[in-house]
């Protein structure tokens, strides 16, 4: 492992941050076993930045969690999506520790979440106890690890964050027994051109070229010749592996030097929870969308408000307009200052006006300017996209389609699915085609390149169906008249359960979705628990209180969005 010493140092003076600002050695392990990550802080996520380390708990549930630092309780919340149980510890010093996806809190804190969520009758609780009420010192034990929430493997997110603005930090700017060798592994080289008469290799489209190299020297496959001219922007795809794991993380800074010029910047020491979503301009989002690949841009896109970036002169992009060769280096490093570079050469030429790309396609219907609010309006489609939604100015394209039978509407095609968004946008769909029988039930979905329809909601409004959707693509209205689906797993009528922990069902629904569950036992509201990605929903049969040897009654209500509801009632012996 480096020695943190020298790290610090530099970090210091490349940052401007003081020993003194930096609590580097106030926390300590959240686990009692080595710490081996899974994902790291600023790694790429579906329309956001990891804000925290992934510590892997051996593969298994029931690790014990321990408290980074002495502090109170500030926040608990569950919740079937997200972290799921997850524990929010204050500190004395103005920083904040998050640890998500627990299977169970400390005792004293379990038995006040189960009493807040009988109370407030919601397995979902959000809640901040009073000051003081649950205070541990550094090592104490504050819960069980799990695979609570989102989690798509049992391990520990832990976050830490400035108190006051709730701005998660990265973790590995603190010292942690964490060991690093490996520089970061560049991947791809992608090349944009930016405007209507940039080319690169003679053509309008990007240029995405494989990378070879290992141990920190990278360089474009050998015989790829690189010609560019107009404005053109870079970017490339790279991962980190920290020692002993094999786990792809992502990268803490990109620099780019153009001969021997810094032309970008970019660093993740600290990322706001207001910001993530700029992920989604960061990189190119079209290669996440359509080939999953995580290429960061080294140019800024005019909507980008990310604060990460550094020197982005001409906000990172390059004008190539006359003859010339030009060497670029691109500087890769993870957190432990473990460095890569990829170096190539730029073929640069006047540029030909005689090659000019006509941005505006046939379906073209509107330029929207991404400093303003957008509407367009059809006589079956309307879409309002507020202030700040675009990153770029946009082409919009827009055309309408004939209902293929298993719709209620036509198809609405609104521009491409490619196109980053934002914020949220309003869409309206005609409902001529819906008999007024059935407005309650209709929905608006998209529909995916696969033609898989997904529900994004609708309210009826003056003839028209209303949702909001964070992307474009394909829009249709389809109704939901089905109720949910209930399957009981380990129980059923008549049944003696001693010996059994949880009463288990499997619930889903096939368009709308999962609105509400509400289960009774004896005809008293229980707590049933639930884990959406396994489409469980399940009784702790300790949270019983009645009579044991007796026959007991469950009921279990499931509703889905359109309100249609679905019932199982059993009775069994305890």
């Amino acid at each position: 492992m480096k020695e943190f010493r020298l790290f610090f140092l530099f970090f210091f003076i490349i940052t401007g941050i003081t020993a003194e600002e930096l609590p580097r050695s106030y926390f300590s392990s959240p686990v009692e076993i080595p710490i081996f990550l899974s994902a790291n802080f600023g790694e790429i996520r579906t329309n956001a930045f990891h804000a925290g380390i992934d510590i892997k708990t051996q593969g298994v549930i029931g690790k014990n969690v321990l408290a980074s630092a002495n502090g109170t309780v500030s926040r608990i919340r569950v919740s079937p999506v997200g972290y799921g149980r997850a524990l929010y510890i204050s500190h004395p010093n103005g920083y904040t520790t998050v640890y998500g996806h627990l299977e169970r809190f400390s005792p004293a804190v379990e038995k006040y979440v189960r009493a807040a969520q009988y109370r407030l009758k919601s397995f979902e609780v959000d809640l901040y106890p009073e000051t003081g009420l649950f205070h541990f010192k550094k090592g104490d034990l504050i819960g069980i690890s799990g695979n609570t929430g989102s989690s798509s493997g049992p391990h520990v997110h832990f976050e830490i964050r400035k108190t006051g603005t709730q701005v998660p930090q990265n973790p590995l700017l603190f010292t942690f027994d964490i060991t690093d060798n490996i520089p970061p592994i560049i991947q791809n080289l992608a090349i944009y051109p930016v405007c209507d008469y940039a080319t690169v290799n003679q053509s309008h489209e990007p240029l995405i070229l494989p990378v070879i190299g290992s141990r920190g020297n990278f360089e474009v496959s050998r015989g790829r010749r690189i010609e560019a001219s107009g404005k053109i922007g870079f970017g490339l795809e790279a991962i980190d592996y920290l020692d002993d794991s094999w786990n792809k993380c992502g990268v803490y800074s990109i620099e780019v030097f153009v001969n021997k010029k810094k032309v970008y910047a970019h660093r993740l020491d600290q990322m706001s929870f207001s910001h993530m979503r700029f992920v989604n301009s960061h990189i190119d989002y079209a290669e996440k969308v359509t080939n999953r690949r995580n290429i960061q841009k080294t140019f800024v896109d005019p909507g980008n408000s990310l604060p990460i970036y550094f020197r982005t002169e001409n906000s990172g992009i390059l004008q190539f307009s006359e003859a010339g060769e030009h060497h670029v280096e691109m500087i890769v490093q993870d957190a432990y200052m473990n460095t890569s570079t990829l170096r190539f050469l730029v073929h640069s030429h006047a540029v030909d006006s005689t090659r000019f790309k006509n941005p505006i396609s046939d379906r073209f219907v509107k330029l929207m300017s991404y400093l303003n609010e957008n509407i367009f309006e059809s006589d079956h489609f309307r879409i309002q996209m507020g202030k700040g939604t675009l990153y770029n100015n946009l082409f919009f394209e827009y055309h309408e389609s004939e209902n293929t039978g298993e719709f209620l509407s036509n198809i609405h095609h609104v521009h491409n699915r490619t196109t980053p968004l934002h914020r949220n946008v309003r869409i309206s769909i005609n409902m001529e085609q819906v008999p007024l029988i059935l407005r309650d039930k209709s929905l608006i979905v998209s529909i995916d390149d696969k033609g898989k329809p997904t529900s994004t909601g609708g309210i009826p409004e003056e003839g028209f169906l209303t949702t909001h959707t964070n992307n474009f693509g394909r829009f249709a209205i389809m109704i939901d008249t089905i109720a949910p689906q209930i399957e009981a797993l380990n129980i059923s009528e008549g049944k003696i359960l001693n010996g059994q922990k949880q009463i288990r069902f499997r619930i889903d629904d096939e368009l709308s979705g999962i609105k509400s569950y509400t289960g009774y036992l004896n005809d008293a509201w229980v707590l049933f628990e639930y884990d959406p990605k396994n489409k469980l929903v399940f009784f702790d049969l300790n949270d019983m209180n009645s009579e044991k040897g007796k026959k007991h009654k469950l009921d279990l209500y499931v509703m889905d969005n359109r309100e249609n509801i679905q019932s199982v009632h059993i009775g069994f012996y305890y």
